[in-house]
Parts: C-alpha cells; sequence; structure tokens
C-alpha cells in the first residue's frame, strides 16, 4: 500500500517516510478504511468534510498511533494516509499550535481558550519559533495588534524603585486599614541603621526606609494593577 508524500521540506520528509512505508503502518491504514467503510480514497475537499462529520475516526486514529508507537504530531499523518492515501505540507508539524476551548461562566457566553504547542521528540528549535510566531499573530490579530510580540508586562522592574513584592506589602497592610505613617514607621524600624539618616533620594546605601509619599504612590500603584488585573 504506497502512500503518496507531498512534503517538500526534505527533514519533513524524512520523518515521514520511513514510518509511512513501513508494513505495520500499512496494515493499520487498511484497518482504519475498514471500520470507517471507505472504498475509494477521498480528494482533499471530501477529506474535511468526511473528517468533520465522523467523530469515531479520531478514536480509531489515536488507537493506531498508540499501536504504532508514534508520537501525537503523526495523528493527522494517520489520518489522512488512512482517507486519501497522501500527505501534504502541513500535515505533518514537529511541532504545532493547539488549543482547548472552555468558558469562563456557566452560561457559555465568557469564552476561555488555552493555546499550548504541541512537541514531537524531533522537534527543533525553529519549529517551536514557528509555531510560537503563529500564536503570536493570532493574539495579534485578536488584540489589533499587527506587530504583536508579547502582552505588555504589567509591571517594569526599576532598581532605583521599590520592587513590587515592597508594594503588595504595604497594600496589604493599608487594606487591612493600617495608617500609612504606621506603614512607614515599620519599614523605618526594620531598617539595618539605626542612627538618625535621610531617607529621601539622599538615603544612605543600604536603608531600607520609604517615607509616606513614597508608600501611598506604592498602595496606588498596586491598586491599580490589581483593579485591571490582566485578562489574557
Amino acid at each position: 500500500m504506497d502512500i503518496k508524500i507531498d512534503i517538500t521540506d526534505d527533514r519533513l520528509f524524512a520523518d515521514v517516510a520511513p514510518v509511512v512505508d513501513r508494513d505495520k503502518f500499512s496494515k493499520e491504514i487498511g484497518r482504519i478504511r475498514t471500520v470507517v467503510g471507505i472504498s475509494t480514497l477521498l480528494p482533499q475537499d471530501k477529506y474535511n468534510q468526511f473528517a468533520g462529520d465522523e467523530k469515531f475516526l479520531e478514536k480509531e486514529v489515536e488507537k493506531s498511533r498508540k499501536r504504532l508507537y508514534l508520537p501525537i504530531v503523526f495523528r493527522r499523518v494517520i489520518e489522512k494516509a488512512a482517507l486519501c492515501g497522501a500527505i501534504s505540507d502541513g500535515d505533518y508539524l514537529p511541532a504545532y499550535l493547539d488549543s482547548t476551548l472552555d468558558t469562563f461562566d456557566t452560561e457559555g457566553k465568557m469564552l476561555d481558550e488555552t493555546y499550548f504547542i504541541v512537541l514531537s521528540p524531533g522537534v527543533r528549535n525553529e519549529d517551536v519559533l514557528k509555531a510560537y510566531w503563529e500564536y503570536a499573530d493570532k493574539i495579534g490579530n485578536e488584540k489589533g495588534v499587527p506587530e504583536y510580540e508579547y502582552i505588555n508586562p504589567v509591571w517594569k522592574v526599576d532598581k532605583k524603585k521599590p520592587s513590587i513584592k515592597k508594594y503588595r506589602e504595604w497594600y496589604l497592610a493599608y487594606r487591612s486599614r493600617k495608617p500609612f505613617k504606621d506603614i512607614a514607621d515599620g519599614e523605618t524600624e526594620a531598617c539595618p541603621i539605626k542612627e538618625p539618616h535621610d531617607i529621601g533620594r539622599n538615603k544612605p546605601k543600604g536603608c531600607t526606609c520609604f517615607n509616606e509619599s513614597t508608600i501611598r504612590k506604592g498602595v496606588e500603584t498596586y491598586k491599580s494593577l490589581v483593579e485591571k488585573a490582566p485578562a489574557f
């Protein structure tokens, strides 16, 4: 049972061809065709319709995949070989983008889609990057950002400013109704430099004190992050 392989990339072709030409692979393809009831091979347009209509096909393809001890990335290879007798560019990808769809609400109005990249044992760096950029393009189109790179971070590290961990600590203290002065006094008490010193721009090295103004700004900054908690 010869399977036509129209894969342009020689590297990908080399991953697929030896597998497809195994006797065990041919037997599994024959089994799937018998179970599904295929007497003649399907053209591409009919394949898309058939694969979508026959839910049990996925179960049979997965059964063959496990019998052949093949990675999950060979699912479409098996399916196309069984239904069409041919494998084309895009049917085998060492790394590909996939997703699961759920909802945040019980009414099913707010979609919750999780994206992930499926990897094969023979994956290369460029395969993963290609799948990642497919994701980036998809998210960029959804968010209206043509040259999407990543979701802007909610926090940019600045060594001249207190850390976000410190902002959160102050925010939680203030939320517990602790006055800004008491929070500032606590920072002063915890400072390793015990003798009187400046706590503004000219504070000495090693000083961990913060004035009320800095703490207030920190609380306001963190509060704004909480209120616009990222909806990725």
